[in-house]
């Protein structure tokens, strides 16, 4: 068996925690790019796509950190990061300040969201997904 592995568990609303792993989970490898540790990337993180549990319950049991967790490179993890504040807002919301958008960044917008519908099982299945956060101010 390895040594401990250190990881932080931010938990939704605060109350995160550090906890502490038999050995480390990782495979050194990004599941987005498919690029190992050495071949192109210096390193992987895991990322939460979200935060099921609270902190007090992940320090009871430490292995649910890992629930909800995908292992990505540095580049790969900005973007999970923005993906998981995205899908915490109401989808009305996100298009009410996308239509104010303009530029460069809404045609790159536009390009990510044609390539997510051209390639999205849900859109083609015709399935609706349900957001229930709200966090408009």
């Amino acid at each position: 068996m390895g040594k401990p592995y250190r990881m932080k568990y931010a938990a939704s609303h605060g109350g995160g925690c550090v906890i502490y792993l038999p050995e480390d989970p990782r495979k050194h490898q990004c599941e987005a790019c498919k690029r190992k540790v050495g071949q192109g990337i210096k390193s992987t993180a895991l990322h939460h796509t979200s935060y099921k549990y609270k902190g007090d319950t992940v320090k009871k049991n430490p292995k649910l950190a890992l629930d909800n967790t995908i292992e990505v490179c540095f580049t790969h993890h900005k973007i999970a990061d923005a993906l998981r504040v995205l899908t915490d807002f109401n989808p009305n919301h996100i298009l009410m300040t996308y239509k104010v958008i303009s530029g460069e960044a809404k045609t790159k917008l536009d390009t990510v969201i044609q390539l997510l519908f051209n390639n999205s099982e849900t859109f083609n299945n015709k399935q609706e997904h349900i957001f229930s956060k709200d966090k408009c101010d």
